[in-house]
């Protein structure tokens, strides 16, 4: 034990000199889960809760107008804008510009064509039975009354159908209350015509004050009742990026090793009463506790960082063990990875080439870079061979999907048969080669 202790000294010496390693070992990983974290949940507010900026434009000065911006503007992230008619073209070479979002127009006249068909309604509704007596034909329905809305070229089809979805629910609203008041108009009417006063129908009784308040409410529900855990942007990064990390000592790992050979270092060190086992293991448990050290730091960054900056806090409470075996485990696998590289290959660059694009490909295979569920059909069955996927697998089933370690068993499974597979091709090519 004490020469495996000796042989991880030594590695750990040789990456504390070695700078430009610790920078690419802990800074990158860190510098990329703290810009991509930020990106990705400003997106996620802008098709989720953000609709954006919106100007509006009332050329027609009725009741119609007001009451949109008071429906529009309770959209918690849309931004309303009022602008005179007058400034019309100057609206939409902004919008075609790029400064706003949308720019909404009510033209005029609207609200009194509307007053017009809703009166035609009530008609059409009080008239229809003598229409069927008398064989007449009813006039065909006419065309919606139509607002303008403009959008920025540049905006995509999902916060363009956002800021639409919320115009048109706005204007559904509108529409409802205005024909709620026409029924309540026509009830009394036929009450007046039937002898009964029309106090007897109160407009506070049947009118729309009570309309706005909420009868039905959508609650999410985490199937096993924690609300806690959630997929988010945190969830998902903080973990994927430390995978990441974790894998990238493969390079310096298998680098260091074919330096050995190629230097003979490595038959000095088989001149002592050194065996293959403890060159490997002390080489694999330096690198292990670098692991450990990555995804503390990156830890820590979701943890304490990513408050400050307005982001949910990453958090394992409750599972600190077992994600702490995770991490060990998927540092165990990279370590096998680049001690099998180190053995395997026959240039330095062959090291770094391989090493590096591998460990791209996987990561970008195994929804490191893009959740596994944006990806198309054909590419999530790829995503099933990754190592990071299931190392990333994992991490979900602890802390998203709160099934323990009996969820993450089968994917750790693979990554210590990965890790033992590529230590045990590395064991046999340099014991083949003495």
């Amino acid at each position: 034990m004490s020469r495996i202790l000796t042989v991880t000294w030594k590695e750990l010496l040789l990456l504390l000199r070695d700078h430009a390693g610790l920078l690419s070992l802990f800074l990158l990983p860190a510098a990329l889960v703290l810009v991509i974290t930020l990106v990705q949940q400003n997106v996620m507010e802008l098709t989720g809760e953000r609709a954006g900026t919106m100007i509006f434009i009332d050329r027609d000065q009725g009741e119609l107008g007001p009451e949109l911006q008071v429906l529009l503007r309770e959209h918690r992230g849309l931004e309303l804008v009022v602008w005179p008619e007058e400034r019309v073209a100057e609206a939409q070479a902004a919008v075609t510009a790029g400064e706003y979002s949308g720019l909404l127009i009510l033209p005029a006249g609207i609200d009194a064509d509307l007053q017009h068909r809703l009166q035609r309604l009530a008609a059409a509704a009080s008239d229809r039975e003598a229409e069927d007596h008398d064989g007449r034909q009813e006039e065909g329905i006419a065309p919606a009354l139509e607002l303008q809305i403009f959008f920025d070229p540049a905006l995509l089809p999902g916060f363009r159908q956002e800021l639409a979805t919320v115009v048109r629910l706005a204007m559904a609203r509108v529409e409802l209350e205005w024909k709620l008041e026409l029924l309540v108009e026509t009830i009394r009417s036929r009450l007046e015509q039937l002898g009964i006063p029309g106090e007897f129908l109160r407009q506070e009784t049947f009118g729309v004050e009570t309309l706005p308040e909420e009868l039905l409410r959508l609650r999410e529900q985490a199937k096993s009742g924690d609300d806690r855990r959630r997929p988010g942007v945190v969830q998902q990064n903080v973990p994927a990026w430390a995978l990441f990390g974790m894998f990238f000592t493969v390079l310096p790992l298998g680098g260091g090793l074919f330096w050995e050979r190629r230097s003979g270092v490595w038959l000095r060190f088989r001149s002592m009463p050194l065996a293959v086992v403890s060159l490997l293991g002390g080489k694999m448990l330096a690198y292990l506790l670098v692991g450990l050290l990555q995804f503390a730091l990156i830890y820590l960054i979701g943890n304490r960082l990513f408050p400050l900056l307005g982001l949910p806090a990453f958090t394992a409470a409750g599972v600190f063990w077992e994600v702490g075996l995770v991490v060990l485990v998927v540092s165990l696998a990279a370590c096998g990875y680049g001690l099998m590289l180190g053995s395997a290959c026959s240039s330095y660059e062959q090291v770094t080439m391989f090493g590096s694009i591998s460990i791209v490909l996987a990561a970008a295979l195994g929804g490191i870079m893009v959740p596994v569920h944006a990806m198309p059909e054909f590419m999530q069955q790829l995503a099933v061979a990754s190592p990071l996927n299931w190392g990333l697998t994992a991490f979900h089933e602890l802390l998203v999907r709160g099934h323990g370690l009996a969820g993450a068993a089968i994917w750790l499974f693979w990554l210590l048969l990965f890790g033992l597979i590529n230590l045990l091709v590395a064991w046999r090519l340099t014991a083949c080669r003495e």
